[in-house]
Order: structure tokens, then sequence, then C-alpha cells
């Protein structure tokens, strides 16, 4: 088994050639192991939108190194732990803007080192 991410470019609908990973085994890697080299491959100046899966430091940071702007899903307890270290900028009717230097957790630079380890297609 393996694991494909595809990204497409919105505004054509044109997708990227995908990154393919094993599932399982010694080289198994996860879905966000695979967007780095994914996003390398996107035109410049891209948005980079993930569901909650995706809505983690490492993607965040993959699509930052990049140069591409994100938009991410966070997961309720993660946007929770987010939103308490943030600062409260505007608020509307069910709405709310926070601003924050998302800065990684030790759990995140663990996860970011096995994602760097991970194993991708050229």
């Amino acid at each position: 088994m393996a694991l494909l991410l595809v990204a497409h470019e919105l505004a054509s609908g044109c997708a990227v050639l995908p990154e393919i990973g094993p599932m399982d085994g010694p080289n198994a890697v996860s879905e966000t192991a695979l967007v780095p080299a994914c996003v390398q491959r996107l035109p410049s100046a891209s948005v980079v939108m993930g569901d909650a899966n995706f809505g983690i430091f490492s993607v965040a940071h993959a699509a930052a190194q990049a140069g591409h702007d994100f938009l991410l899903r966070m997961t309720p307890p993660r946007f929770h732990a987010l939103a308490r270290k943030a600062q409260l900028t505007k608020q509307g009717a069910g709405w709310k803007t926070y601003t924050l230097r998302w800065t990684p957790s030790a759990k995140d630079l663990n996860r970011q080192h096995v994602v760097s380890q991970g194993t991708t297609t050229p």
C-alpha cells in the first residue's frame, strides 16, 4: 500500500505531480511527510490549503519555506491550545481574529524531525 499526496493549482485546476510514499514497512511515511516535496512543485506565491490532518506546524513551515501563504484547518484541541497563547485582535458576530507567532512545541519538533527523515520520490 502506498500513500499518495496530490496538490492542485486552484486557478486552473491543474494537478502537480503527486508525492508517493510507503504506508507500511521500515520506510513508512505519513501524508504530512510528503508535503515538503509536493509544495516545492506548486507555482510561486501559491496559497496552500489543507484540512485538519494538515493543520500542523510542519505543514505550515513547509509552505512558508517554499514561499507560499497557507490556510490550514486545525483540529479543535490544536486550535484552542494555540488560541490560549494568541492575542485577540478583532471580533464580531460569530468570528474572531487572533495574532500569534507559531513556534513549534517539543512534539512539533519531533514530528518535524520524523518528517525530514521520511522517504519521498524524487
